[in-house]
């Protein structure tokens, strides 16, 4: 039982090695000759602080705020910056 067990473990972790190398040999390049990776990405609390902080005392209805925090929020979280000074 241990035997047929490993076996088909094997022989699907050979089936799922086979079908990601082609897409990751056509990904690799792309990775390596674009940009390089941002490094001012932040964690997700990270974010909502920071955007917590930019918005402070903005005079807008709630849902304004919220739809502008999601927004900071994501850019942010892909390390996009959303002020000069930051």
């Amino acid at each position: 039982m241990k035997i047929a067990f490993s076996l088909a473990a094997a022989s699907l972790w050979l089936a799922a090695s086979a079908a990601i190398a082609p897409a990751s040999a056509q990904i690799g390049p792309r990775i390596r000759n674009d940009n390089p990776p941002v490094m001012d990405a932040m964690t997700e609390r990270q974010a909502r602080t920071a955007c917590r902080r930019e918005m402070r005392g903005a005079r807008e209805s709630r849902a304004s705020i919220a739809r502008k925090m999601q927004t900071c929020m994501d850019l942010r979280m892909r390390g996009v910056r959303t002020r000069d000074g930051d």
